[in-house]
């Protein structure tokens, strides 16, 4: 996705952006607090702040003996 098509970016130039959606689905009865809290737990989860942070990658060589 180009981060000018992006409503939720806060800058807007023709950079690509890298976007992964996740749809959660609740099944029950749930209030929307319960909902929230669901929600706020998810994006704690270690997966999600990793990707949220924006990894740097190293990279190193050796050579084979």
């Amino acid at each position: 996705m180009h981060a000018r098509d992006c409503e939720e970016c806060e800058e807007k130039d023709d950079t690509m952006l890298d976007v992964i959606r996740r749809h959660i689905i609740v099944r029950g009865d749930l209030s929307e607090e319960q909902r929230q809290r669901l929600l706020a737990i998810a994006k704690r989860c270690p997966v999600h702040r990793t990707l949220e942070a924006g990894p740097k990658i190293l990279d190193e060589m050796d050579t084979a003996s």
